[in-house]
C-alpha cells in the first residue's frame, strides 16, 4: 500500500498520467483546505511543455522521482529523463 505524501502550496500531481499520454492515474489526491485545481487536457500540457522549457524539466525531472518511489527503484536527477 502506498504511503501518503503532503503537497504544499504551488505543487502538482497528475504529470505522469498526463506524460504518458493521458494514461491510468498513478494515485488519489484528496485535499485537507480548500484548494483550487487546475485540469488540463494532454494535447494543452504538450503545449505548456513545448513553450516553457524551463519547468518542462522541473516536471519531467519530478515525475520520475515520482515513478521510481512508486516502483522502489533509484533515481539519480544528473541522469535525463
Amino acid at each position: 500500500e502506498p504511503r501518503p505524501v503532503r503537497l504544499g502550496p504551488g505543487s502538482f500531481f497528475g504529470e505522469i498520467a498526463l506524460l504518458e499520454g493521458g494514461g491510468t492515474r498513478m494515485a488519489t489526491v484528496v485535499t485537507t483546505a480548500p484548494s483550487t485545481l487546475l485540469i488540463l487536457e494532454v494535447s494543452d500540457f504538450r503545449d505548456f511543455m513545448a513553450h516553457h522549457p524551463e519547468l518542462a524539466r522541473t516536471i519531467e525531472l519530478e515525475s520520475v522521482r515520482r515513478a521510481s518511489a512508486i516502483k522502489g527503484t533509484s533515481f539519480d536527477e544528473h541522469q535525463s529523463p
